[in-house]
């Protein structure tokens, strides 16, 4: 069987009609490039795992306030004695480390600045495996240190 005959009458049936080949082109041309779009952003969003030594054993737990409880309960009130007690109690987690988006607002004698921040416990960078960018991790002392300041790293 031979496709050269169909191949030719498909090609002069498109000849006779630019507009609809054209159309045709485009459409397919456009679908094959969102489809690529599609699954290249599931690929790297799903399929790839995080880039940190040994991200398959990363687990993510969300504090979300109940129906009955309090509203205001988040996990920016987990305090550093109750982040200890959850390290004791968790026999089968290497690392515990806590993080959650916050605002700040810088002044210094002048205008003040809005930040969007990230508070994190001193074992966040140690239980990814990675360091700051800048500058060094906070310690344990840092982070439950009696009258301790808030730190910015």
């Amino acid at each position: 069987m031979s496709w050269s005959p169909d191949v030719r009458y498909a090609c002069r049936a498109l000849r006779r009609a630019p507009g609809f080949a054209t159309g045709a082109v485009l459409t397919i041309g456009l679908g094959v490039g969102v489809t690529t779009a599609v699954l290249t952003v599931a690929d790297t969003v799903l399929r790839r795992p995080l880039p940190y030594p040994h991200a398959e054993r990363l687990v993510r737990f969300v504090d979300e306030p109940s129906a009955d409880g309090p509203a205001e309960r988040t996990p920016t009130t987990v305090e550093p004695d109750e982040l200890a007690e959850l390290e004791r109690r968790l026999t089968l987690v290497t690392e515990l480390g806590v993080y959650v988006g916050a605002t700040a607002t810088i002044t210094s004698g002048g205008d003040a600045i809005p930040l969007t921040i990230t508070r994190m416990s001193a074992s966040f960078f140690p239980m990814l495996g990675v360091s700051p960018v800048f500058g060094r991790p906070f310690t344990r002392v840092e982070e439950r240190g009696a009258g301790a300041l808030p730190l910015v790293l």
